[in-house]
C-alpha cells in the first residue's frame, strides 16, 4: 500500500518533466530547461532510491538521514519558487518529492509530507484553472 506513493511520485514526476519539456522551445525563457533537467535528474535518482528502498535490507535513505533532509529542503525550495512564479511543472516536481518521501518517513513526518503534497497539487490545479497556462 505504501509503495503506491513511490510509484505515484514517479508518475507525477514524469508528467512534470513532459510538461516542462513541451515548453523548452520558447526562446525568451530558460525555466523550462531548468525544470526539465531538475525533473529528469530527480526521476533517475528517485528510481534508483526506490529500487534500493524496496529490495535492499539496509536502504540508503534509512542510513543517511541527511539525504532525506536534503530532499525535503529541495522540495520546499522548488515549491516556494514555483508558487511564487506560478509554474505548474515545478509544483508537480515538489509534490512528487514529497510523495516519494512519504514511504520512508511514514512513522515520523510522512503524514505531514503527504498533506503538503496534496496541498501542492490542489494549488497547482487552482493556478491552472485560473490561468489555463502551465506557467513559464
Amino acid at each position: 500500500m505504501l509503495k503506491n506513493f513511490i510509484f505515484s511520485a514517479l508518475l507525477l514526476n514524469m508528467i512534470a518533466v513532459y510538461l516542462s519539456y513541451k515548453r523548452i522551445n520558447k526562446p525568451q525563457n530558460s525555466l523550462p530547461l531548468l525544470f526539465t533537467m531538475i525533473g529528469t535528474g530527480l526521476f533517475f535518482s528517485m528510481t534508483a532510491l526506490s529500487i534500493n528502498l524496496i529490495f535492499s535490507a539496509a536502504p540508503i535513505l534509512f542510513n543517511f538521514p541527511a539525504l532525506l533532509w536534503f530532499l525535503i529542503a529541495l522540495g520546499i525550495i522548488i515549491e516556494v519558487f514555483s508558487v511564487y512564479r506560478k509554474v505548474i511543472p515545478g509544483q508537480l516536481i515538489a509534490a512528487s518529492i514529497f510523495l516519494f518521501l512519504v514511504y520512508p518517513t511514514i512513522l515520523s513526518i510522512g503524514i505531514y509530507l503527504l498533506l503538503i503534497a496534496i496541498i501542492e497539487l490542489i494549488l497547482a490545479l487552482m493556478i491552472f484553472q485560473k490561468t489555463r497556462d502551465i506557467g513559464f
